[in-house]
Formats: C-alpha cells, structure tokens, sequence
C-alpha cells in the first residue's frame, strides 16, 4: 500500500480537478514507493518541506488534506484507528472523512463485500472513495483483482454514489475506463 510515481500524480491532477482531502483516512498507513531524494523533490513541490521518507503523510498534507488518519488491522505501522476491515465499522466512523483512500488495502481483505461497503460508509455525504487497486495480470498480489464492473455495480447510483472517473494505467499510459453496461458492442 503505496504513493508511487503514478499515483502522486493522479493524485495532484483530481486534486486540481476539486478533490478536497480534508479530514483523510487512508486504509493502512501509505509508504513511499519512490527514493528519498525523489520523494522529497515532490513534497518540496508541493512548499512543504517534510523529512518524513517511508510514509506519504506530508505529501497528503501537501495536496490540502487538514488530518490523516490511518486505519489499519494493528498498530504495526502507526494506525491511530485500529479495525479489521472484514468486520463492520463503529457508528462513530460513519461520514466522518472527507476522504476514504486505498492505496492497495482492498485487495489483501477476505470480506471485500464488507470491506467496501465501510468505506462507504465512513465518507461523508459529497466526500469522496478513492481507491487504486490492481485490475488485472497481477497474479499472486491479494485475495482479488478487480474489474470496473465491480465498482461501477457497488459504487453505483442505486447505492447512493458516484463514479466521477475511473482511470487504468498500463505501462505509463493513461486511459479512461466507461461503465461497461454503457458500451455498446
């Protein structure tokens, strides 16, 4: 679960799109896919001048986000809000966060109904999911690979969301990714 090269950029352009970080919780606490110097290069970018190397707090908090909460299954990593996924969440983590972002959590979790169904749950109304997740030819990585019906089925008007973009990369190139039920063969 990571900010790499990539997602530090996808993450700059919705940001400039409107997505507001706020209150932030990310689903396990984000390393940094990237070498220090390169990492420091980007926060420094951002005009704020972090240390911090082996977790994308600082690069959180450049993009606007005011808190970071990390949730995780323990406390190894630093979590401050400690849940199993597989489990429903409190009362007390409905719509607290701005924004839910996975950076590769859903995967690993055997009850992935479950486990998305918490994130929506903790995003406030007009908060926003986001999620990057592997959707496919990564064999061996996680319980799941995912495809866009998956989300666009869950994340779907009917369950009171939704999708502003969906997005794949595929060896360095972008492209935009339509609901499957909208295309016409």
């Amino acid at each position: 679960m990571g900010i790499d090269i990539h997602s530090s950029k996808f993450l700059r352009s919705e940001v400039k799109r409107g997505l507001a970080l706020g209150q932030m919780l990310t689903l396990g606490h984000q390393a940094v896919y990237m070498d220090g110097e390169a990492y420091r290069a980007l926060i420094n970018s951002l005009g704020i001048s972090g240390q911090e190397t082996v977790f994308a707090d600082d690069f959180f908090r450049g993009l606007g986000a005011k808190s970071v909460d990390v949730m995780d299954a323990s406390n190894y990593e630093g979590a401050d809000v400690l849940h199993d996924l597989n489990e429903p969440v409190s009362r007390e983590l409905f719509e607290k966060y701005d924004c839910v972002f996975d950076g590769g959590a859903l995967e690993h979790v055997f009850n992935l109904p479950q486990a998305l169904k918490n994130c929506m749950e903790m995003v406030k109304v007009g908060g926003h999911f986001v999620t990057i997740a592997p959707a496919n030819a990564f064999c061996g990585h996680g319980f799941y690979q995912f495809s866009p019906e998956m989300f666009y089925s869950a994340l779907s008007g009917e369950n009171g969301y939704l999708i502003e973009r969906m997005l794949l990369i595929h060896r360095g190139q972008w492209y935009s990714v339509r609901k499957p039920a909208d295309i016409k063969g």
